[in-house]
């Protein structure tokens, strides 16, 4: 998580002060289902994002409207990976 808000200029104060389903959280959340076995609950935890069925929502809207695809991702997945 970390690296990932870094590739995306992100500090931790950015996790208490940001809306819960912010696109940068988005992002990192559906990489890190993507990339690692983290939970739901630990990702509405760790990324300050409510509720666990809140982030399966917010997953679901971001596959949905190809957010995978955006170049943003597509840049952070390299970096990262």
């Amino acid at each position: 998580v970390r690296k990932c808000m870094s590739v995306l200029g992100k500090k931790q104060a950015d996790v208490q002060s940001d809306k819960k389903a912010a696109p940068w959280k988005v992002m990192i959340a559906y990489f890190m289902k993507e990339h690692t076995s983290v939970s739901n609950v630990w990702l509405a935890k760790r990324l300050n994002m409510g509720v666990p069925q809140g982030v399966s929502r917010s997953l679901g809207i971001f596959k949905k409207d190809n957010g995978p695809k955006q170049r943003l991702y597509e840049e952070m997945v390299k970096i990262t990976a």
